[in-house]
């Protein structure tokens, strides 16, 4: 292997002589003796790739579905962004959650499920979550599971766990959980493709259209076009969509390691907890050696409705990008693949046929749910579309304060609660 510091030093192959669509890149190898040849540098990681990751899993019993795994922690409520794990623990299925959990749920079905099965496309919902367990008595905690599942309707949903959240417990703690059922309950390269998603993470726009025959421009493709043929995600952990073939190998990489603090696994902590970012790293790589070249950030949708002024300044103020196109993304972290320029002229992903990195992608920006006055105006869309609750940021705050004094009293003048929630506004501290 020829190799630079701290890199696996690759070259990709191309023919000029091929007959295969433009821009098809042939499997990579370590040297490859071809008519035309281009240097690629990717980072060295802490551990080999899977070995299921090696080749793309063949799909004999294919269906026409789409796995859906919603993972994390449900009732969350308004947490304001506060970082501290305890602290978010301690405000979590106050009264103002379940009304929140049930417009997203809402919301859910609304722009993922439904314009799925309009399709003809059955989605299997699996739901891994902490719940209310140890929160709320348990009786209520039950319940209120119950009209989780109830939401997503219960002929989709296939396995709805609760997940003991305990000491070790991470990002990766749920995400395994889900996947774990996802297999349990049948083999995840029967589908077309898996979704991985956040109870707290909304999007403003359906992912397809309701036809295939609906006129669009072909430069923007919904999901169903590419959801077979590509990797996507947004955020570090926030949501990835894995086609049917790449599941297993997704799977490998995102689930070895499930201890925080494991060496293996790739959810590594931060300042927020734990994140995929390194998931990313391990997924981009292995697409390289399947010579595939399709790891995006961002979602694909179909073209959004306008909807008045709540919505107009949810487009997402960045392309969604070839992740190994962006120049941006390689300057901020040096583990970031350091990829010719010359490549990146022949291969960046343009929505509106311009060369550059200048086009926009027109979808709503993909959000966390986590304010009553957030910029991207969530709380409002929420309200106004799928019965949220009040967008109320002082009776939010006062709200989240009680809980604090009753469960947490000693996290009150803690900087990161202080400046968020300030509950001096409302009693002694």
């Amino acid at each position: 292997m020829i190799s630079t510091p701290g890199h696996y030093f690759l070259q990709a192959r191309r023919s000029a002589a091929s007959k295969r669509p433009p821009g098809y890149i042939l499997p990579l190898c370590l040297i490859c003796l071809a008519m035309e040849t281009e240097e690629i540098h990717l980072p060295k990681l802490p551990h080999p790739l899977p070995t299921v990751c090696d080749t793309r899993s063949p799909q004999p019993n294919l269906e026409n579905a789409v796995a859906l795994v919603i993972r994390g922690e449900s009732f969350r409520g308004f947490n304001l962004a506060i970082p501290d794990n305890l602290v978010k623990r301690a405000i979590t299925c106050r009264p103002n959650a379940y009304p929140v959990q049930r417009a997203l749920a809402r919301l859910h079905v609304k722009h993922i499920v439904e314009p799925l099965e309009a399709r003809g496309i059955r989605v299997d919902i699996f739901l891994a979550t902490y719940g209310c367990v140890g929160v709320l008595p348990d009786d209520k905690a039950l319940a209120w599971h119950e009209d989780l599942i109830s939401w997503y309707g219960e002929h989709r949903v296939k396995r709805a766990d609760l997940v003991e959240n305990g000491a070790s417990s991470s990002q990766q703690t749920t995400f395994v959980a889900g996947l774990e059922a996802l297999q349990e309950y049948a083999d995840p390269v029967s589908y077309r493709s898996l979704l991985v998603w956040r109870f707290d993470l909304l999007l403003f726009a359906d992912l397809a259209s309701p036809s295939a025959a609906e006129p669009r421009d072909e430069s923007w493709p919904d999901y169903l076009d590419v959801d077979t043929k590509e990797v996507f995600w947004t955020g570090t952990d926030y949501a990835f969509s894995v086609p049917g073939w790449f599941t297993k190998c997704f799977i490998a990489v995102t689930t070895r390691g499930n201890h925080a603090g494991d060496s293996e696994s790739c959810f590594r902590k931060d300042t927020q907890g734990h994140n995929a970012a390194l998931c990313t790293e391990y997924i981009t790589q292995a697409l390289y050696f399947l010579g595939e070249w399709k790891g995006m950030r961002g979602f694909p949708c179909r073209p959004p409705v306008p909807q008045g002024e709540l919505v107009e300044d949810m487009v997402d103020d960045e392309p969604m990008y070839d992740v190994f196109n962006l120049p941006d993304m390689r300057a901020q972290s040096s583990k970031r693949a350091k990829i010719p320029d010359e490549y990146l002229k022949k291969h960046r992903r343009d929505r509106e046929g311009h060369d550059g990195l200048s086009s926009k992608h027109s979808c709503p920006k993909i959000q966390i749910y986590r304010s009553p006055t957030d910029k991207s105006g969530a709380c409002n869309y929420l309200h106004s579309f799928v019965d949220g609750p009040p967008c109320d940021m002082i009776a939010v705050r006062r709200d989240i304060c009680l809980a604090l004094k009753a469960r947490l009293p000693e996290v009150l003048n803690m900087n990161n609660v202080r400046v968020l929630v300030n509950c001096a506004d409302f009693f002694p501290v």
